[in-house]
């Protein structure tokens, strides 16, 4: 797994290969964002970045050379992240949380829409802590 600072501009292959084949990613996104289709996701991830988070550090990830998934961040505030359904597993998820870890250090914070029961759940795993929920916020200590 390799892992870059990239911007904005070249952040939409990383953000549509980690999305690519995960049906089930509507069901989890922010219900708020009308969005129906992956694309439409992809989309409105790239536009919340540009418009909500304009200094937020962007990292693409590439595994065996393809752009596999990304993580963004500012200050202590892990934003958004993704990581393909395939490498989704016990040997990648520890390493791709290894070096989100390596960026934000080890007290940062995650919220999320409670019923991205799925990322807060590996979160969790992880080792973050649920704060207070309906909005989830998630903390390494």
């Amino acid at each position: 797994m390799t892992v870059t600072k990239i911007n904005i501009n070249q952040l939409e292959e990383y953000v549509e290969n980690a999305f690519f084949g995960d049906n089930e990613l509507i069901e989890y996104y922010d219900k708020s964002a009308g969005v129906n289709t992956i694309p439409e996701a992809v989309e409105n991830v790239i536009l919340k970045i540009q418009t909500q988070y304009p200094d937020a550090n962007i990292f693409g990830v590439e595994i065996k050379g393809e752009k596999e998934g990304y993580f963004i961040y500012e200050g202590n505030l892990l934003i958004s992240f993704g990581l393909n359904k395939y490498y989704r597993d016990n040997v990648m998820l520890p390493e791709f949380w290894n070096e989100i870890k390596k960026e934000l250090g080890d007290t940062f914070q995650c919220a999320l829409y409670s019923h991205n029961v799925r990322a807060i759940n590996w979160l969790q795993r992880s080792g973050m802590k649920i704060l207070f929920d309906k909005i989830t916020i998630l903390s390494t200590n």
